[in-house]
């Protein structure tokens, strides 16, 4: 094995576990994990020379960032009843550790700042490789207009539109604009970012909407980290519960995204790490994915407006970059299609999967539409991920490009057989039923 110093005593190593580095912890993290390519699935993402990108629309994940509230609060009740119990074995460092959370006042919710994941730096970084892509498509001297960049209101949300911008478009704020989006507010209806804060049937369905993924996902880890909790327990000499492992889990996947080691990773065997990562992956396809019938209307707000902008190309603008949450890109890889109906029991780990969040909404997730003129006709290609995935309906190619007219048509066809979001959700009709926010100014266009 690999080893490393961590708190004063040597472990495994958390991303590779053995010389054998084919497993890679970093691709089991359910999209707690730092930012990876998606690679299943995906053909070879290089441009036909013949084609320029001339329109791209971009939905993104915030960065890296450090626990939620109420997680930070487990995380801290759990490691005070292990120091407190005389925890010993796999679990004897925790009474020399040091948290990762040392302000929590200040780092719960908010991107990382420390490390080679540290969001801020990441989302920046981000911003810098797109410029490298897409830089031919906004010249700063062309326009005294700034290109607006729209964010949800969520603090690290906006962070990360910010800082991924100025990697984009240079520290010279005057280049662009950001566009807050509010999180809730009941006055917008569907004119939103964030669709599944603004569905209230959604909201609310213990049967099929996000209630009843949480439901399932609580009794699936009840009985799937029931053994780990019995080794890992007996092992350290006290009493664990399978949310005591699932938090540990937790602890491991939010100190590498603090400082890229962790020794809670090396508490656990790679076996445990597949059932917490299709917990993950369980409670995503039941809450923002093809598991739920709310999925596609929820996703169906940005796909169509995305299209309408697809539609008129670049004289709408050329440069649309959004930002939001993970549960928010989910559903809109359900309404484009690329992710069917699988089989995801929720008493096992269902192996052959596609549908893993490891890679689809790791930190700093993004999904990709580009327009591309072509000498056979505007083209439309999705990246998730840096992965270009093939689009159903649409004609094979190397590349994954599909003829415009052909994507407009299968993606209307695809959306004419779901509800509409004002109906799944059950929206008055005196507020908006679709985005009207998505645009840019004129001047702005090249």
């Amino acid at each position: 094995m690999y080893v490393c110093e961590v708190a004063g005593g040597r472990v495994a190593d958390p991303v590779t576990f053995a010389l054998d580095t084919d497993w890679n912890l970093h691709e089991h993290l359910g999209g707690h994990g730092p930012w990876i390519a998606h690679t299943a699935g995906t053909v070879d993402s290089d441009l036909d020379g013949a084609c320029v990108i001339d329109q791209v629309h971009m939905l993104a994940r915030h960065a890296e960032r450090y626990p939620t509230t109420s997680v930070g609060r487990d995380m801290a009740a759990l490691v005070e009843h292990l120091a407190g119990a005389g925890a010993s074995g796999p679990l004897a460092f925790v009474s020399s550790w040091r948290p990762f959370l040392f302000d929590p006042a200040r780092q719960l919710e908010e991107l990382t700042r420390t490390g080679p994941h540290a969001g801020t730096a990441s989302a920046f970084a981000a911003g810098v490789s797109f410029a490298s892509r897409y830089a031919h498509l906004h010249n700063v001297s062309s326009t005294d207009v700034p290109v607006n960049v729209f964010s949800c209101t969520c603090g690290r949300v906006r962070d990360t539109a910010a800082l991924f911008a100025a990697g984009f478009f240079g520290l010279d704020s005057a280049s662009h604009s950001l566009v807050q989006i509010p999180d809730r507010d009941p006055a917008r209806g569907g004119d939103t970012l964030t669709p599944g804060k603004a569905c209230p049937a959604y909201l609310a369905d213990g049967d099929a909407g996000r209630p009843h993924a949480k439901r399932l996902t609580r009794a699936y880890l009840a009985d799937a980290l029931a053994p780990a909790a019995a080794r890992i327990g007996a092992a350290s000499g006290v009493n664990l519960t399978a949310h005591d492992v699932f938090t540990m889990h937790e602890l491991c996947a939010f100190e590498l995204l603090a400082r890229d080691r962790s020794p809670w990773c090396s508490v656990f065997e790679p076996a445990d790490w597949d059932t917490f990562e299709y917990s993950r992956d369980l409670l995503h396809y039941y809450r923002s994915g093809p598991g739920t019938p709310y999925a596609v209307p929820l996703g169906r707000q940005y796909v169509e407006a995305t299209s309408a902008l697809l539609a008129d190309g670049p004289a709408a603008g050329s440069l649309f970059f959004s930002f939001a949450h993970d549960g928010d890109l989910l559903p809109v890889l359900t309404a484009l299609g690329l992710f069917g109906h699988e089989h995801m029991p929720a008493h096992h780990v269902q192996p052959d999967r596609l549908w893993r969040t490891s890679s689809l909404v790791p930190m700093a997730a993004r999904i990709v539409i580009e327009r591309s003129t072509c000498a056979s006709g505007p083209g439309v290609r999705i990246l998730v991920n840096d992965g270009a995935l093939p689009l159903p309906g649409c004609p094979a190619d190397p590349a994954a490009w599909c003829p415009l007219d052909t994507f407009l048509a299968e993606i209307g066809k695809r959306l004419d057989t779901a509800p509409s979001f004002a109906d799944a959700c059950g929206l008055s009709p005196d507020v908006p039923s679709a985005i009207s926010f998505l645009r840019q100014p004129a001047q702005a266009s090249l």
